[in-house]
């Protein structure tokens, strides 16, 4: 939308005068709207605004609204949590590796990570680096994960713990962990599962199969 600067200055008065009466910060829209500045410099894309053709017009505007100032807010931490794994996982779809680790690493930072956003930061430093140093890395991620899935076995840290052990070069642990991987396969194909999870957990033991055949004839 294209409006004009006082249009724009009215609103974030407005703003502030709501936050205000509710009884929150109202430099709080000022530091919201600096967090936008900082995604815009950590991703290198400051001249990329389209609503400002470039990120100073951006802080002029910051100027006005108030002073920026970080608060952290556990309970919002706690709610947003789920949406970075989320944008995490999304990430790693998209191949934006760097991306992916970063926002889990804010999870991690805030003592809110899960088993899965360590999975997710393992599937991003195997695919960004394979350095002994790194893999060493892995293998204690993967532990804090299986540490964090307690009772309940995620499927995913177990294919990720197969595949880090092939590239380090350990048979004898993959084969060991394929075994359980396959078992575990078999208790969820019995648990009476959808049809596409079904074709999943089919595909998945056809591969974990094969590379244990493959492992035994090396």
């Amino acid at each position: 939308m294209n409006y004009k600067n006082e249009q724009e200055h009215s609103a974030d008065q407005i703003a502030r005068e709501l936050l205000k009466f509710k009884g929150i910060n109202p430099d709080g829209l000022a530091s919201a709207l600096s967090k936008i500045t900082d995604y815009y410099n950590i991703q290198q894309r400051d001249d990329k605004l389209l609503r400002y053709g470039s990120i100073d017009k951006l802080r002029k505007r910051i100027e006005k609204a108030g002073k920026v100032e970080y608060q952290s807010s556990r309970p919002y931490l706690k709610v947003t949590s789920d949406i970075i794994t989320f944008n995490a996982t999304m990430n790693v779809t998209d191949q934006r590796y760097k991306e992916a680790a970063r926002l889990i690493q804010k999870n991690i930072d805030n003592n809110l990570a899960t088993d899965h956003d360590y999975i997710v930061l393992v599937k991003s430093q195997m695919a960004l680096y394979n350095t002994e140093e790194v893999n060493e890395e892995c293998i204690a991620l993967l532990g804090k994960a299986k540490e964090l899935a307690g009772e309940s076995p995620n499927l995913d840290i177990y294919k990720q713990d197969i595949l880090l052990s092939m590239r380090m070069n350990k048979q004898e642990k993959a084969t060991s962990t394929l075994k359980q991987y396959l078992e575990l396969l078999s208790q969820y194909q019995e648990q009476g599962i959808r049809e596409e999870e079904k074709a999943w957990t089919s595909e998945e033991i056809s591969w974990a199969e094969q590379l244990l055949d493959k492992i035994n004839r090396l």
